[in-house]
């Protein structure tokens, strides 16, 4: 029996036989199985990579046919392509996070992010190594990582150009180069990173940062 706050017996409510559980509707059945088929997805293409895993190989993980997946995901690369998106995204909302809480982002953080990333082998085998295969390298230009480490790039060259006294301004153009070269170069590093675990790259990533914003071989992240 439960108490009030003087002490004394109070009542509980009472449970009867007809009491039943709230059914879920049918869309929320439907969203509830397509989640469940990306994490199995994202699971087992983590594991044993894109060519050698089957549609079959989820349903059997779910204990379903294979029909659900085809009706809600359409094919193979369909499903890939949702899996690689919501990989993405997760580390996007990271960079977002915390991108929106200072105003000046010190690059070697990004960097950081990017290599904690390359320590998750399912992130590594299906965003780095897979997806460019399967799905095209053309297409990472446009995925939101890539759009959100841009971002963060333009904004910070652009406090960099205003502080830094240029004699000769530098126009959109030379920003947007500069911008592509630092996505080029940390999206190859990335990769070949992730091929080599045990090699420590930061302090190279620190001095390469602080040439390319200072112009000298003054490593202004480090501190």
């Amino acid at each position: 029996m439960a108490r009030d706050v003087s002490g004394s017996k109070k009542a509980g409510p009472r449970l009867t036989n007809n009491t039943k559980p709230l059914r879920q509707t049918q869309a929320e059945r439907r969203e509830a199985t397509q989640i469940k088929v990306l994490e199995s997805a994202c699971r087992i293409f983590g594991e044993k990579g894109y060519a050698d895993t089957s549609l079959t190989d989820i349903a059997d993980d779910l204990g379903l046919t294979i029909t659900p997946i085809y009706h809600y995901f359409g094919n193979k690369k369909s499903l890939f392509l949702a899996v690689t998106e919501s990989m993405e995204q997760e580390f996007t909302a990271r960079l977002e996070a915390f991108s929106s809480n200072v105003e000046k982002i010190n690059p070697i953080n990004v960097w950081d992010m990017l290599i904690e990333m390359t320590h998750r082998q399912d992130f590594v085998r299906i965003v780095l190594s897979d997806a460019p295969i399967v799905l095209g390298r053309e297409r990472w230009k446009d995925t939101s990582v890539v759009q959100a480490v841009s971002r963060i790039f333009r904004e910070q060259l652009t406090l960099f150009v205003k502080s830094s006294g240029l004699s000769t301004p530098l126009s959109e153009n030379d920003i947007e180069l500069m911008q592509r070269m630092l996505i080029g170069c940390f999206t190859e590093a990335v990769l070949m990173l992730a091929e080599n675990p045990d090699y420590d790259s930061r302090p190279l990533i620190l001095k390469t940062l602080g040439l390319f914003f200072s112009g000298s071989t003054t490593n202004k992240f480090a501190s």
